[in-house]
């Protein structure tokens, strides 16, 4: 019978609306969810040959070894409680490099943790990509599932080399936005340095004639003293304010919604009212939407034009631009503020209502 992604799809609406999902144990959650979800993704659960059960590995165990060929093989471990993940994801890590294994999957069945172990840096870091079935859309879902984990791109080797192409460009983009302040820095602090060749240049463009290098510094210095003001390094105007808005204390309580400019928005999640703010601030403000690209948390993006650049995303309704929603609460808050003070409202115009989450 052939699978189709339609298939798929169906099946994790079918996870999302059974809540009895949420209290199996791992044999269980091993048949109905993991075995299941490898079938529709062109996997046999039935061939020893393609999937190994408890796999061993030095030590240690592996519950399931995916492997097509010799050469693209996965780890898959399943857990039914991930509240110690970092213990579970370095147990994993090290498993992966007793087996030279170069990707590996931590799941409860409900959370898919996508891994690259031989790489450096911390689990956060070697993380490219993750699953939240109750929290995402089930297509979106799907799409990851497929990327990473279909059988015929895992045996062509596209699951490792798109896997490995978010690592490094993560790392890359991780890497310029520490280091572009600190250039910015070194640029500011010896203007007569780094600006002179820049501007002899332009000057020559201009008239067919070069600059001495003694009259660009003189020209330099001069222009810094007298306007010293304008090239002070200090945080942009939108930082400044968000330093000083007063974080509410959101933790532990669930939103129910939220008021824009007196309109009201039911949500259901965090996530769901960030993307919201985000497709009603592209609704009001089209033509400059695109500066939306430059709001970071921290020195981490918050913005792209690459789904793949996050753990997590969605893309904002209408626009060529993903919002990463790999955040926590708290962050999503300062950055719901940021967005509103970059298109010029203020924070009481955003209201929000939110109850105690019950468990």
């Amino acid at each position: 019978m052939e699978i189709t992604m339609q298939d798929l799809i169906e099946f994790i609406k079918k996870i999302q609306s059974d809540n009895r999902l949420g209290y199996l144990e791992e044999a269980a959650i091993k048949q109905s969810i993991v075995l299941k979800i490898l079938s529709l993704l062109g996997w046999d659960p039935f061939n020893i040959d393609e999937i190994e059960p408890d796999y061993h590995v030095g030590t240690g165990k592996i519950d399931f070894l995916l492997k097509p060929d010799n050469t693209n093989k996965i780890f898959l471990n399943v857990k039914k409680d991930l509240a110690n993940s970092q213990k579970l994801q370095e147990q994993l890590f090290q498993l992966a490099a007793q087996g030279d294994i170069k990707i590996a999957i931590l799941t409860n069945g409900l959370i898919w943790s996508f891994f690259l172990p031989l790489m450096d840096g911390s689990p956060e870091e070697k993380q490219f990509h993750a699953i939240e079935i109750h929290k995402e859309k089930a297509d979106n879902i799907a799409q990851g599932f497929s990327d990473f984990l279909l059988r015929k791109n895992v045996i062509s080797g596209n699951t490792l080399k798109t896997a490995e192409s978010l690592y490094f460009n993560r790392k890359k983009a991780m890497l310029v936005n520490e280091y572009l302040p600190k250039a910015w820095q070194k640029i500011i602090n010896e203007p007569e340095k780094w600006l002179a060749d820049i501007i002899s240049k332009a000057t020559k463009d201009l008239c067919g004639y070069e600059p001495d290098p003694e009259t660009v510094k003189g020209f330099v210095l001069s222009e810094i003293k007298t306007k010293a003001n304008v090239l002070k390094v200090q945080p942009p105007p939108i930082l400044d304010k968000i330093k000083k808005i007063r974080k509410k204390d959101f933790k532990g309580k669930s939103i129910k919604s939220f008021s824009f400019k007196g309109e009201k928005h039911d949500v259901h999640s965090w996530k769901a009212m960030v993307l919201k703010i985000c497709e009603i601030i592209y609704d009001k403000h089209r033509d400059e939407f695109e500066s939306i690209l430059y709001i970071s948390l921290e020195g981490r993006a918050c913005f792209s034009q690459n789904p793949y650049e996050f753990l997590e995303s969605e893309k904002i309704a209408g626009t060529k631009i993903y919002l990463d929603l790999h955040l926590a609460v708290k962050d999503m808050l300062v950055l719901c503020k940021e967005i509103l003070l970059l298109f010029g409202y203020k924070e009481n115009e955003l209201i929000i209502e939110s109850e105690p989450t019950s468990f």
